[in-house]
């Protein structure tokens, strides 16, 4: 059972385990991290003790998947010795960890934090935003959002911490523009939380009422600046059913939450072209309310939304990304695709997280599992193949700019 999957989810779920027994399960380490190692220590001095990413000297004599190198002999496609900041791709994970693509290779970048990444965007390659959660459910680590700006990663200052003592979880971050950017979690007593940020100042812009039950955002994403969706899940004290995923919707200036039932399953993950075509993706749930029992799609066709898989993988899905209303993909411990009419699974499985693209044909899932490492896969348009595996780091979301499906002013 690929159980490391809910780990990256865990900085949601902890706050639920006094209420309930959820699906936030880890192996071997005592962190919630999605990665296999028991340090916490960011890249040093090539001691080779550490989980370090891999590091080349430029001796043009290794057959590493190191990242960081110019000899060709590492896992990425064709070199490019031109470094301007431009971000073309980036993927996040565990222990502050951020690799950069720039078409060429992928190489380590400094965050400055030790936090688990989980969630990545921006309005170009030199202006995104980076969401994590301290990996452990301690008191006084409120969450952290990063931004990069075509030269380093710094953490932005003043975001709310609307408890105390605060701890924020924020897996997920997207936006219109640079001053139109919404970050979703929840906050220590389990209340969701969406963030916005103006291009100024960081505010909270909706929290859920404390009462009969606890929810967690996972995911956003809208068609246009007045029309945004986010997910996530809840699960009720003496409420029947006792748990469920939620979709709230932003329209018409403010938060609604829809609240759905046992059948529809944990929502972590959402995209659309359009206000008439959303997909929603998450894990259905089994008898005993809490157990994932296969993957869950509900899709939205303006008016309403309905439930369109709930068979196959045993742990459920956790992203979705898409280039068209035909041609989106799905990803959990497998990858599945959808034309349009039918979602059909592709002949790669794994333990995935994270998927987005550039194109049909220019695809990047991003995961981890418990004695592999992090893991990044390519879609040529034919066929998955990997870019990197074994990475000491668990990796959970990959972003870059796309000149894809955009959303309306």
């Amino acid at each position: 059972m690929k159980c490391w999957l809910f780990a990256l989810f865990t900085i949601l779920a902890v706050a639920l385990a006094a209420v309930a027994c959820g699906p936030h399960h880890h192996h071997g380490d005592d962190d919630y991290s999605p990665a296999a190692d028991d340090d916490t220590t960011p890249a040093d001095d090539d001691d080779n003790n550490d989980a370090s990413p891999p590091v080349d000297d430029d001796d043009n004599n290794d057959d590493d998947a190191s990242p960081a190198d110019d000899d060709n002999d590492d896992a990425s496609p064709d070199d490019d010795d031109d470094d301007d900041g431009t971000i073309d791709v980036i993927a996040v994970g565990a222990n502050g960890t951020i690799l950069r693509y720039d078409g060429g290779n992928w190489s380590p970048m400094a965050s400055g934090t030790t936090y688990t990444l989980t969630g990545a965007w921006g309005t170009s390659g030199t202006d995104v935003f980076v969401v994590g959660s301290y990996p452990v459910n301690v008191d006084g680590h409120p969450a952290v959002i990063l931004h990069y700006d075509g030269s380093s990663w710094s953490s932005m200052p003043n975001v709310p911490n609307p408890q105390s003592p605060a701890i924020t979880y924020l897996p997920s971050i997207w936006g219109t523009s640079s001053s139109n950017v919404y970050a979703v979690g929840s906050v220590e007593q389990a209340d969701d939380l969406i963030l916005h940020y103006d291009g100024a100042a960081w505010t909270v812009a909706w929290m859920s009422n404390p009462g009969l039950y606890k929810g967690h955002l996972t995911s956003a994403w809208g068609p246009s600046t007045s029309e945004v969706f986010a997910v996530g899940y809840w699960v009720g004290l003496f409420t029947s059913p006792p748990t469920g995923g939620q979709i709230l919707h932003y329209s018409g200036g403010q938060w609604n939450l829809l609240m759905s039932d046992e059948a529809q399953g944990w929502l972590y993950g959402v995209w659309g072209t359009s206000r008439s075509d959303v997909f929603a993706v998450g894990s259905f749930l089994g008898v005993d309310a809490y157990a994932p029992y296969g993957d869950v799609i509900q899709h939205f066709d303006g008016s309403s939304w309905s439930v369109t898989v709930n068979s196959g993988g045993t742990l459920g899905l956790f992203g979705v990304w898409g280039s068209s209303p035909t041609d989106v993909f799905a990803v959990g411990d497998r990858i599945l695709h959808y034309d349009g009419s039918t979602w059909t699974p592709m002949n790669y499985e794994g333990a995935f997280s994270g998927v987005w693209g550039r194109s049909s044909q220019d695809v990047f899932v991003v995961g981890s599992e418990v004695d592999v490492g992090g893991q990044i896969i390519h879609y040529d348009g034919s066929s998955w193949a990997p870019m990197i595996s074994g990475y000491p780091q668990g990796l959970a979301a990959v972003w870059g700019p796309s000149p894809g499906v955009e959303v309306s002013p």
